[in-house]
């Protein structure tokens, strides 16, 4: 069996995981959470600059950045390519919460992960 396909779950979550929603929405409300708060680019630093509503948003966007390529790969890309689904799964996770923490978008710098491995778990 090839290994190519794990390769391709793992660099695709790799690239999703990277997505800094935090950072997009303090841009949206023009700061750059990275220079303000605690200067991480968090749920918790945009609710501090943007409102709480704002670092909720943040947290569930985070979440979802871990759960939808987890799911992806289980439910979707294992059948129909028969992969093992348990290895679809940990390689996705992996790929996703590496990709938050050093987000290839940032210079390979990002948050902490937190919110982005509860979605993955």
């Amino acid at each position: 069996m090839s290994a190519v396909p794990y390769l391709l779950i793992l660099a695709g979550s790799y690239f999703a995981g990277g997505l800094p929603f935090g950072l997009l929405l303090g841009k949206l409300h023009g700061v750059d959470v990275r220079l303000a708060g605690s200067g991480n680019i968090g749920a918790t630093n945009v609710g501090r600059l943007c409102g709480r509503p704002w670092g909720v948003f943040c947290f569930i966007l985070d979440c979802l950045k871990g759960y939808l390529p987890v799911f992806i790969a289980t439910q979707a890309l294992a059948a129909r390519y028969d992969l093992s689904s348990d290895a679809c799964g940990i390689l996705a996770a992996i790929g996703t919460v590496g990709g938050h923490v050093c987000s290839p978008y940032l210079k390979f710098k990002g948050g902490k992960g937190v919110a982005t491995s509860a979605g993955a778990i």
